[in-house]
């Protein structure tokens, strides 16, 4: 399996609990909402988003991500 096909078939599985999070901060009372225990929290999915927006971006537009480690 390629890394695109493994990026791909990731991102698939982990759709419908990600966006279950991100829609859960509409309301700030809920920034600690997680559909599983397992799952991070909404507020933990946006801050490891945001940490990653520049490779995000590489890889839409590249389809290359060169990994940069942001704190």
């Amino acid at each position: 399996m390629s890394n695109k096909e493994f990026f791909q078939q990731m991102w698939k599985s982990e759709m419908l609990g990600t966006v279950r999070a991100l829609k859960s901060l509409v309301g700030s009372d809920k920034l600690d909402y997680k559909p599983a225990e397992k799952n991070r929290s909404a507020k933990q999915l946006v801050d490891h988003f945001v940490s990653h927006v520049e490779d995000l971006i590489e890889a839409v537009e590249a389809g290359v991500i060169n990994h940069r480690v942001t704190c």
